[in-house]
């Protein structure tokens, strides 16, 4: 891989771990919800998922399809947790998808420092 691919899925992989974040927070926020609130809360936290899943499929050109299928598995599997209302189980699925993006990054972290350009 060269240093120009490395840089950009790296950039890719960490602007995942970003937004990750964002819906980690709505995770945490949704636990607070009651009724009509709720229902809205998790429309929007869904609908949060679906845009990272687009993003995804942009980022799958320099992060590898493979990589980018098996993040995507794990949001749905966020979100069918939002679905049924188990917070607990959403955000261990999340903490999953957050050591997938991790793991990825880290691979083009590694080249990056080898070629002393972090």
């Amino acid at each position: 891989m060269d240093r120009k691919q490395a840089n950009l899925a790296f950039h890719h992989s960490e602007r995942l771990k970003s937004n990750l974040f964002l819906v980690s927070a709505a995770l945490d926020r949704l636990a607070t919800l009651k009724a009509e609130r709720l229902e809205g809360g998790k429309e929007v936290t869904k609908g949060v998922c679906e845009a990272l899943r687009t993003e995804l499929n942009m980022d799958s050109r320099y992060i590898g399809p493979a990589k980018t299928n098996a993040i995507e598995g794990e949001l749905l599997g966020v979100e069918a947790e939002i679905e049924t209302q188990d917070y607990t189980k959403a955000r261990e699925r999340l903490a999953q998808t957050f050591s997938q993006v991790t793991t990825v990054s880290n691979e083009y972290i590694k080249v990056l420092m080898d070629e002393d350009l972090i």
